[in-house]
């Protein structure tokens, strides 16, 4: 008796555990047909998302100067070097360089000097999709692109001086030299394969030159290749960086500088960058700096960022506090493709991961939280859109 009463109970298990697989199965099959349509009309669909990216970009372009002081603060380094030949090093040199070459042919032109960020932005599009081609999923690719093409907040920032829209492009430049070169190369030779390291190198040297956080990107590359035990390309990178960054650094000790008055670093130490008489930061202040900053920027900029939520000035007159679990939610995502990435060896999720954490762990201790600029996060967007969606495939996946 006791065997016939559970003689149904096993058959139940049996066809829940059926139809349990069938689902699974079903899902991965959806994601290949989807990942199958995707590859077959890449090429269109990349074409819309830049016709249209464009088309709101020049819908949003803005020819006033933003009311925040950096915007003007560029164009003034850069009239600074053509005029006195100050180099401009506070804040990053590179925009200002670029910058001063227009206006020592036509002067303050703001509609000349805005387009340096307009072409910047438009030409990170088809870079960002070239470097993330075959080394993520193509559905994950596509909706990074479409949202960071379409982005109200990020097109802001393709009319303006600040150096966001550069640091976009020349971003998507290293991300695509680096795993679409140099990763994408398994049997490394010191002489013939040279050239790969000295060009993403280079473009390091360039990231660093337009803002210093972007260092960030030569750290990930070295931690990248500790984890993968490749020593004689970590060793290829230090050089080739060493060779690059030399002659930018002979060519600026010929020129007085211009550091902005108290330097980054002495920033960065302050408790209280506008009060110096506050003393200086200690660690229990930059763990708590860092993880105030983290809720600012992940659980309230955020979201209102990519249209998630109403932007804080809308939502009330009270100032308006940063979601704890939604930061902490990203946080999670990112632990979640380093170990999966690593384990499974999908080695451009795991690269991109490294940056975007390194990218974060920088901004978040070196800004003082009384800032709160939404733009100071910006150009991390595309990483911290990655670990979500890529924690989520590789769960799915493995």
């Amino acid at each position: 008796m006791s065997s016939k009463s559970e003689l149904p109970k096993k058959e139940k298990a049996t066809q829940q555990k059926s139809n349990s697989e069938v689902n699974s199965k079903s899902k991965v099959l959806f994601l290949d047909a989807l990942e199958n349509f995707l590859q077959k009309y890449e090429w269109i669909l990349f074409g819309c998302i830049l016709v249209l990216g464009t088309y709101f970009g020049f819908q949003l372009f803005d020819l006033r100067i933003s009311v925040l002081g950096d915007d003007s603060a560029y164009i003034l380094r850069a009239s600074e070097w053509i005029k006195k030949g100050v180099f401009p090093s506070f804040q990053g040199p590179l925009l200002p360089l670029i910058l001063g070459k227009i206006i020592a042919t036509k002067g303050i032109d703001l509609t000349s000097l805005k387009m340096v960020s307009f072409i910047s932005m438009i030409g990170s599009i088809p870079l960002l999709f070239l470097a993330f081609r075959k080394k993520i999923p193509y559905t994950i690719n596509f909706i990074i692109l479409a949202i960071y093409s379409w982005n109200a907040s990020m097109l802001y920032y393709a009319s303006q001086t600040f150096s966001e829209a550069l640091y976009l492009f020349v971003q998507a430049l290293c991300l695509f030299l680096f795993l679409q070169l140099v990763i994408s190369k398994k049997n490394v030779s010191p002489i013939k394969d040279s050239w790969r390291y000295l060009l993403y190198a280079a473009s390091l040297v360039l990231l660093y030159m337009t803002r210093s956080v972007g260092l960030s990107l030569l750290i990930a590359s070295v931690v990248y290749f500790i984890l993968k035990l490749e020593w004689k390309q970590l060793g290829m990178l230090i050089i080739a960086f060493a060779l690059m960054y030399a002659p930018f650094h002979f060519y600026k000790s010929q020129f007085k500088e211009d550091k902005g008055g108290t330097s980054q670093f002495e920033m960065l130490m302050q408790k209280d960058v506008y009060d110096a008489s506050k003393g200086k930061e200690d660690v229990s202040g930059f763990v708590k700096r860092f993880t105030d900053n983290s809720v600012i920027y992940l659980g309230k900029n955020l979201p209102w960022m990519l249209g998630w939520s109403s932007p804080p000035e809308v939502q009330t007159q009270e100032p308006v506090q940063g979601n704890p679990l939604l930061t902490l939610l990203i946080f999670g995502s990112s632990i979640v493709c380093l170990y999966l990435g690593f384990r499974y060896k999908e080695d451009s999720i795991l690269f991109l991961v490294l940056y975007g954490g390194a990218f974060l762990s920088i901004v978040f201790i070196v800004l003082q939280t009384s800032w709160d600029q939404d733009r100071l996060i910006l150009t991390a967007i595309p990483l911290i859109l990655l670990s979500i969606l890529c924690a989520l495939y590789l769960l799915s996946k493995y």
